[in-house]
């Protein structure tokens, strides 16, 4: 059954509209696809007003975690392992504050896994609540706090 939609210059049937509308569709896909992922790449991330303190969120993170597995601790194979203190994280460039994706520290624990993991098997990855503290300290400008 063929519907007509007439005027007085022309007769198109609704196969030719349907088949028209696909290969617009097909055609403006691939740029709307960019323009909505190029969007969503770039967005400002929200961040929580209440600032992450290093000395009552992230310093025990990384003492269970980091120092705990005989890592990190002071006095292991030398200083720049040592994860104690604010100044052993911010040491050899481990943090680049406000910046968590060029962070080392952040790189490492969220790694899928092998050596760039942190911390190492036999040891449990971090909990996703222990790395968003992380990442927020990080994004908010990693202060001593």
């Amino acid at each position: 059954m063929k519907k007509h939609i007439s005027d007085k210059k022309q007769t198109v049937t609704l196969g030719q509209i349907l088949s028209k509308m696909k290969r617009t569709l097909f055609a403006v896909s691939p740029i709307l696809l960019a323009f909505v992922l190029g969007i969503s790449c770039t967005h400002k991330e929200i961040l929580p007003e209440e600032q992450v303190s290093f000395v009552e969120h992230v310093q025990p993170i990384l003492r269970s975690s980091c120092q705990s597995s005989g890592c990190h601790v002071v006095g292991g194979s030398g200083e720049a392992d040592q994860m104690d203190t604010y100044d052993d994280v911010m040491r050899h460039e481990r943090v680049v504050a406000g910046n968590p994706h060029a962070s080392e520290i952040y790189k490492r624990i969220t790694a899928s896994g092998g050596e760039e993991r942190m911390p190492r098997a036999p040891y449990g990855k971090l909990s996703d609540l222990d790395i968003s503290y992380i990442y927020v300290w990080i994004a908010q400008g990693a202060k001593n706090n």
